[in-house]
């Protein structure tokens, strides 16, 4: 797919984040980023879709996932927990992009 950047594993076996992303595309931190929809991009009205990379491709070849912060309208999508609330372990994600209709 020309065009659509490839998130590769860190040396240490993990995917790349936004941070990583951010800086390559110029942005500098992944914390003032129209492509994160934060700092002074961190509302709907500063972080128009036309500002996120590949967000046309991605709402087309899934129409109902969300492809950036303000996809969904109560404004919760988008929040990060570094460790879990319990034990203080890292918390682990699974991202699921195009889920089968049939297994929600």
């Amino acid at each position: 797919m020309a065009g659509i950047v490839d998130i590769e594993n860190n040396s240490n076996g993990y995917i790349q984040d936004m941070r990583l992303y951010t800086s390559t595309r110029g942005e500098g931190k992944a914390g003032n980023s129209s492509n994160c929809c934060t700092g002074s991009f961190s509302s709907q009205a500063s972080c128009p879709t036309s500002g996120v990379d590949h967000y046309n491709y991605f709402k087309k070849s899934c129409p109902n996932c969300f492809a950036y912060a303000f996809d969904e309208p109560s404004g919760n999508t988008v929040f990060q927990c570094s460790k879990d609330m319990e034990n203080g372990t890292l918390v682990e994600y699974t991202l699921t992009f195009c889920p089968d209709p049939s297994a929600l």
